[in-house]
């Protein structure tokens, strides 16, 4: 897989372990937010990362609004429980997975009162098996 990332935060990659426990981290990437700089500058800073995708992966795209949202007390839900909740998750279907991620959001909330400027999720799994052979 190959991505540039202008800007947002680092995607997930939940990957299937030998013991066959799914392990999640961070794929590292350089770049710089879209439209906050002259085009000169963000050209430089954008670069592709390639990374391996292998069968049985997960790779999941989230804007800040997921990881920025307030528990009652003012606590941010954070980048270590939505990859915890990832890792949870890597063997549900890809709508599924945004569903049990927007629900888990709502419910770490407790209708605290905080709306996020923005939540936007992107699942995309590897399973090659799902995709049908015949294009009829």
């Amino acid at each position: 897989m190959t991505l540039a990332r202008a800007g947002h935060e680092l995607p997930l990659l939940a990957t299937k372990q030998e013991d066959g426990k799914y392990h999640t981290k961070e794929i590292a990437s350089g770049g710089m937010a879209l439209g906050m700089v002259p085009s000169e500058m963000f050209d430089c800073a954008l670069e592709d990362t390639t990374f391996p995708f292998p069968q049985g992966s997960v790779l999941h795209f989230y804007t800040d609004g997921a990881t920025e949202t307030l528990d009652p007390g003012g606590n941010e839900f954070s980048t270590d429980r939505l990859s915890a909740l990832v890792t949870c998750s890597a063997l549900l279907p890809p709508e599924q997975t945004n569903q049990t991620i927007l629900d888990t959001l709502q419910e770490f909330s407790k209708g605290a009162g905080y709306k996020p400027d923005d939540i936007t999720l992107l699942t995309i799994c590897h399973n090659p098996r799902q995709i049908p052979t015949d294009p009829k």
